[in-house]
């Protein structure tokens, strides 16, 4: 199995659904999709990209008790995140997330991670230990509220925000986590886009 299509409206998808789809590169789950079961990508080793799209509703990732979710397990080859929306996790203590960890994305190897417009939260943990990471964009306007180390261990590069929202980027606890660009600004209701930092030159936009 090399691609799949899902069309909207599917609900859930059963544990096991893709496993060890060892030729399958990229994946979409559509926006409908409330549940994901577990091990729903295990083994799929050449798996690169994968779309979670936007969803009115929260995307709840189930997980084997006592153990990590095997949703992406031996999932090798991860390279792209796209993530539409909040998720809802396991919520409990834990006490050591370097060796169990209840997000689905903790510890693997996304190069690339980009959260749609109407994500709000990032869940406890949730990108843990993806050292991989060199681009993060966030498409919402307001900053997203941040989890116990969601980000522990995620290198700290430069975040990607939407225009006109340096202010409340800068001033967020999104600047613990990465650099936060000066590309943008206002004052006074006047919009300025940063030229050239350097030389300190703007323009009116």
């Amino acid at each position: 199995l090399c691609s799949v299509s899902m069309s909207e409206g599917i609900v859930t998808i059963g544990a096991d659904a893709f496993y060890d789809c060892t030729s399958l590169t990229s994946i979409s789950i559509p926006g409908t999709v409330t549940t994901l079961d577990n091990a729903v990508f295990y083994g799929c080793k050449k798996l690169e990209k994968v779309y979670f799209l936007n969803g009115a509703e929260k995307l709840t990732v189930e997980s084997d008790y006592g153990s990590d979710p095997y949703t992406f397990y031996q999932c090798t080859s991860l390279k792209y995140l796209y993530l539409g929306r909040d998720l809802s996790l396991y919520s409990g203590t834990i006490t050591n997330p370097s060796v169990w960890c209840p997000s689905p994305f903790a510890r693997k190897g996304f190069e690339t991670i980009e959260l749609g417009e109407t994500v709000t939260s990032i869940n406890d943990y949730l990108f843990y230990g993806c050292t991989n990471v060199s681009s993060f964009k966030v498409n919402s306007t307001t900053p997203p509220s941040i989890g116990i180390q969601s980000f522990m261990n995620v290198p700290r590069c430069e975040l990607q925000y939407p225009e006109g929202c340096y202010e409340s980027y800068a001033n967020s606890n999104w600047r613990t986590n990465f650099t936060i660009p000066l590309k943008d600004f206002n004052v006074d209701g006047i919009f300025y886009n940063v030229l050239s930092l350097s030389d300190c030159t703007v323009e009116v936009t």
